[in-house]
């Protein structure tokens, strides 16, 4: 593991701090073809890797923010935790949790130190998140971490070396840019929706190399949001939905869309006995939760301490560690 030093501690976008006028929820708008890309290929993964989770388990959406896939998530698990750094808009997914009917729980932390027991999860999810961490394998050895021998991580990163990209460099004869570990695209102020100081597009085969310093497999990749840069389609209503389905099922072939999915799992050691916090920890959400700096879990006791106050007085638990 990466031991914890805040002298060297990674950056992570902190929308509150970054630009106090930034709203997440507005990023959305507009933007309905991506989200409707993200819920076919996140309705395809948790059928098949989801759907024989053992009864009463919940999932983990890490920089869940304001709960914007709640619904997608719905038919498959009735409990969900959003895990954020900012918390500005966790009043947003208790508005959505309470008409999906689902119980929520939100927890204001630090993608690098995630607040959860070892081998405690089996079930977690990280949307739109790696573009906004400084060093992904950081976030990764925290996921081998938590996630339970053949748990299961659906992870989304976008996608350096998509189609737009290959052909500009072969129409340029330049592929320089093409073989980048990452772009920041942030520092050159491309980002038009926000002042971030950091917006990071990695090469996928830099994120898979991560991977396999690690005790994780990927298992699936597909590429989403293909027509995203079609001007033409978009004029033809209903168009980019039309073909966008059958485009991620081709895309294990050539994963060259704007945005990776990935399903990525624990190698189960079965002869590795499990440390007995995790034997114990399969109860209840709250159960699995800990101070990342001891690993000591939070008691019942303790967690008022942690409890916080957001915008129109919804409450959440701020284990944000370290301060920055």
């Amino acid at each position: 593991m990466v031991k914890i030093d805040t002298s060297t501690e990674p950056r992570i976008v902190k929308y509150q701090d970054k630009n106090d006028v930034f709203v997440f929820a507005d990023f959305w708008k507009g933007r309905d073809y991506d989200h409707h890309a993200e819920e076919i290929i996140i309705g395809k993964y948790f059928r098949k890797y989801f759907a024989k989770r053992e009864a009463g388990s919940w999932l983990v959406d890490i920089g869940g923010s304001f709960g914007r896939l709640l619904p997608s998530y719905a038919p498959f698990f009735k409990e969900v935790a959003i895990f954020d750094y900012a918390a500005s808009e966790f009043y947003r997914a208790v508005e959505i949790a309470e008409k999906e009917k689902m119980k929520l729980h939100l927890v204001a932390a630090n993608a690098y130190h995630l607040p959860l027991s070892d081998n405690s999860q089996s079930c977690l999810i990280a949307v739109r998140l790696i573009h906004h961490l400084e060093d992904p394998l950081w976030f990764f050895e925290e996921i081998e971490r938590v996630l339970k021998p053949g748990g299961t991580l659906i992870c989304q990163a976008a996608n350096k070396n998509h189609l737009k990209t290959l052909l500009q460099a072969i129409g340029r004869l330049d592929f320089s840019i093409w073989r980048l570990d990452w772009l920041d695209i942030g520092a050159k102020g491309v980002q038009e929706d926000g002042n971030f100081a950091l917006i990071r597009n990695y090469n996928p085969a830099y994120l898979e190399k991560s991977l396999k310093e690690l005790n994780l497999k990927i298992v699936r990749r597909r590429s989403t949001s293909w027509l995203r840069n079609v001007k033409l389609l978009q004029r033809i209503p209903g168009s980019m939905y039309l073909f966008e389905r059958p485009l991620q099922w081709l895309s294990f072939l050539l994963p060259l869309g704007p945005s990776n999915w990935y399903v990525i799992q624990k190698i189960d050691q079965t002869e590795r006995e499990e440390p007995a916090d995790s034997k114990r920890a399969a109860t209840n959400f709250l159960s699995t939760l800990c101070l990342p700096k001891s690993r000591k879990k939070i008691s019942p006791s303790d967690r008022p301490k942690h409890l916080k106050k957001a915008e129109r007085d919804v409450a959440f638990l701020d284990l944000r560690y370290p301060k920055n």
